[in-house]
């Protein structure tokens, strides 16, 4: 079992992200151990953890972002209002199967037998939950995402990912790509790694990544502390790539290689810097760079796309996939608004 999945069921999800109060447990598959994590309705989680908060919560926050002009009481009534119809359908009511709590998981293929064991265990200790496998993404395993569907679950689109093949002579031919690498092979920051990096800078990483991603995109992000980042830090699985300068590290980007592909795990930048110094450019330099020398495929996740297509980057759609017939008719529904959602973008 990973240390930071241990962890997680040891210590509690809330002792590394502030914003996720779930209840975390181990699950055994063939010797293949996966976190559950389990959601009740009514507590105040991140979009990881909650599909209320992800599916609307967030989904009104963009909108908002998008048409400045309206009103903010109509944006707090679209809030109150969709979140109470949802939560009329417990939508919240989930244990998710191999949830890592982080914006994207580790893929874990299963076969059709462990799928259908694992549903009829965790339907026979939560009969009132639906069953939902996070960042199913068809482009990296359509094979993994046909056996979910042959076992009765159900995909609801959840975000757009961008894939990127780094070792493409046309990723690597384009502008963008290449002025990235100029700048980053000529920046005053020194590239530093995992053993480079001490106790006393995980402070420095969790106020980078909350001044990214909650204090300039939205508080129903992860909301990862410290001892978060000082536990991937500490995980043999993990590894980080930071920009130290004059002793402080002013970005960073902290990853794993599994299966042929490279996925950020999470990332930060001090954005109050001059943006000419193209801090967030260099943190995706770093892992193109690092893709292109492990030769694998990367994930760069969601967000910022014109940016991430401009480097190569293709979109393709991730969903979750969920088990839902075992719920009476008003949660169903609840879901199947959600897939028809899906369908509108």
């Amino acid at each position: 079992m990973s240390p930071y999945v241990a962890a997680l069921v040891r210590e509690g999800a809330s002792v590394f992200l502030d914003n996720a109060r779930v209840t975390v447990r181990a699950l055994d598959v063939d010797d293949v151990v996966v976190p559950l994590v389990i959601c009740e309705p009514g507590q105040a989680n991140c979009d990881v953890c909650s599909p209320c908060a992800h599916y609307i919560r967030y989904t009104i926050e963009e909108f908002y972002k998008r048409h400045p002009m309206i009103p903010p009481w109509c944006i707090r009534v679209l809030m109150l209002v969709g979140t109470a119809l949802f939560r009329a359908g417990a939508i919240d009511r989930v244990v998710y199967v191999n949830n890592w709590l982080f914006p994207t998981n580790p893929h874990q293929p299963f076969t059709i037998e462990q799928i259908e064991a694992v549903k009829r265990h965790l339907i026979g200790r939560y009969p009132r939950h639906a069953v939902v496998f996070r960042t199913v993404t068809p482009r990296l395993d359509a094979g993994h995402s046909d056996r979910l569907q042959a076992c009765g679950f159900e995909m609801v689109k959840a975000r757009k990912v961008h894939l990127l093949d780094a070792g493409d002579v046309r990723c690597q031919d384009r502008r963008d790509t290449r002025n990235d690498m100029r700048l980053l092979e000529t920046s005053p920051y020194t590239i530093v790694g995992k053993e480079q990096l001490q106790v006393s800078d995980m402070a420095r990483l969790e106020s980078l990544y909350r001044g990214l991603y909650l204090d300039k995109h939205s508080h129903l992000n992860p909301q990862f502390n410290r001892r978060f980042f000082g536990m991937l830090w500490r995980d043999d699985q993990m590894t980080y790539r930071a920009l130290r300068k004059d002793g402080q590290i002013d970005g960073f980007v902290c990853f794993w290689v599994r299966d042929n592909l490279l996925t950020s795990v999470v990332a930060g930048y001090d954005v109050t810097m001059p943006r000419e110094l193209g801090l967030y450019r260099q943190v995706i330099a770093l892992v193109i760079k690092e893709a292109q020398k492990q030769k694998v495929l990367l994930h760069l996740s969601a967000g910022v796309s014109r940016f991430k297509e401009l480097r190569g980057a293709v979109p393709y759609p991730e969903y979750d996939a969920v088990y839902m017939r075992h719920l009476p008719a008003h949660r169903r529904i609840a879901w199947r608004l959600l897939q028809w959602q899906g369908h509108l973008w």
